[in-house]
């Protein structure tokens, strides 16, 4: 039935005064049938089609508008059955690119090694590296660096009034960056002049906290050093002011805690040193509405300072790293904790980064007697599974990694038995 004076005939036979009869509606059924089967969809998709389902037949070929009724609702079948076969055809081109191995290439090196650095994608795609520590007991750095992804080149920029380790960076709303910790000033670098201005003095000096823009544009910190224990109270900068004010206290004392933004505005923080400096196994939200934390249940396992927190596409968390490499789901939707696969190696000290396809690609870290590894490993959220991928250059633990707008996978920096790194290196799925 692929000529159109084929598919003519057999509708003129569907219109016979006689109703459908003879081979004709049948070849159409069938025809549609193995379209349907080839892509998966129900037998009642064309279940109109089938002769036992039509009521007799009072009109004729003859009669124009029935004809051409029949003919539109016939084709407009055929029509569905063909865009739901294409899209299985998609959905499998997509799994055989999503099964295209990993590959890992080096691309040029920091112009300084860091560790306890960060690293922040700017709007126009190249990166902002700022701060960090060459070795213990060294000042923290104030310098900051630009990767531009298209040269593959790191080009130093304007340094931060106060060296930062342990801090953090947040891209606000109109491109600039918020750089906050190790002083008890903020201070914002803007793109467009390379410069660095300092915000009002934040109410409490902060270490090892976790920074989050909220939805309304505003950044909340909360948690960290240096004060023992660590702080409880949190406060949230407001761009508008460049001020800073105190909102909600939260439930648990928290240094080096992992954070996520959810899908429905609230912010979401799991463990990190508590009283008195233990890793503790709680986690709690934040609701910028009412400016309250709510306790949002407990791991299986305590963790703090190796652990990330990943926001996958159904809405739901993975906590990766301990004292195992355990890996946990938390469910906002319900507020439950379910232990999924545990990593194939490493105890924390890794990046954890969300691919395009959903699953979640954790890179580097520290194994169980405390050794950066250069592992790369995928968590599939569907099978809740881990699978090793190709491993990268370097190991490396407390590296940073930020996905490009190309969706390469930057990671960059930390430390390994030589010492603090400047290689950098790109992650990609080849085929994409």
């Amino acid at each position: 039935m692929t000529a159109m004076s084929d598919f003519d005939q057999l509708l003129e036979s569907v219109l016979d005064e006689r109703g459908p009869h003879g081979s004709a509606p049948e070849a159409i059924v069938e025809a549609a049938l193995a379209v349907a089967r080839d892509s998966g969809q129900r037998r009642t998709t064309v279940g109109a089609l089938d002769r036992r389902a039509w009521p007799p037949r009072r009109l004729t070929a003859a009669d124009p508008t029935t004809a051409r009724l029949v003919r539109v609702g016939l084709v407009a079948l055929l029509v569905i059955a063909l865009v739901a076969a294409a899209m299985v055809v998609g959905s499998r081109l997509l799994r055989k690119t999503n099964s295209f191995p990993a590959s890992w290439a080096s691309t040029g090196p920091m112009t300084e090694a860091r560790t306890c650095f960060t690293a922040t994608l700017l709007q126009n795609g190249r990166v902002l590296v700022t701060g960090g520590r060459v070795a213990t007991g060294k000042p923290d750095s104030a310098t900051a660096e630009i990767y531009d992804p298209e040269t593959g080149v790191w080009t130093p920029t304007a340094s931060m009034h106060q060296g930062r380790c342990f801090g953090t960076a947040t891209l606000l709303r109109d491109g600039t960056v918020l750089a906050v910790g190790g002083d008890p000033g903020g201070e914002t670098w803007d793109p467009r002049t390379g410069a660095w201005t300092e915000t009002s003095p934040l109410i409490v000096p902060r270490g090892q906290h976790v920074a989050v823009r909220l939805k309304s544009g505003k950044v909340l910190v909360a948690g960290g050093t240096p004060t023992d224990p660590p702080q409880q109270f949190s406060e949230v900068y407001d761009p508008a002011t460049r001020g800073w004010r105190t909102t909600g206290v939260m439930r648990h004392w928290r240094a080096s805690p992992a954070a996520v933004l959810l899908p429905d505005g609230k912010v979401f923080v799991v463990g990190g040193f508590g009283e008195p400096g233990r890793p503790n196994d709680t986690a709690e939200t934040y609701d910028p509405v009412t400016e309250r934390w709510a306790d949002s249940g407990a791991m299986s396992e305590p963790r703090a300072d190796v652990h990330t927190a990943t926001l996958l596409r159904d809405g739901r968390v993975l906590v990766a790293g301990g004292p195992a490499g355990l890996a946990e789901l938390y469910d906002p939707l319900t507020g439950q904790w379910s232990v999924t696969g545990t990593m194939l190696v490493g105890d924390g000290g890794h990046t954890a980064t969300l691919l395009p396809d959903g699953r979640v690609m954790v890179a580097g870290g520290i194994d169980t007697t405390g050794t950066a590894v250069a592992t790369t490993q995928l968590y599939d959220p569907r099978a809740g599974t881990w699978t090793a991928a190709t491993a990268m250059h370097d190991a490396r633990e407390e590296g940073q990694a930020v996905t490009l707008t190309d969706g390469r996978i930057l990671v960059t920096g930390g430390a390994n038995t030589t010492g603090a790194l400047t290689a950098t290196e790109l992650f990609s799925i080849e085929g994409d």
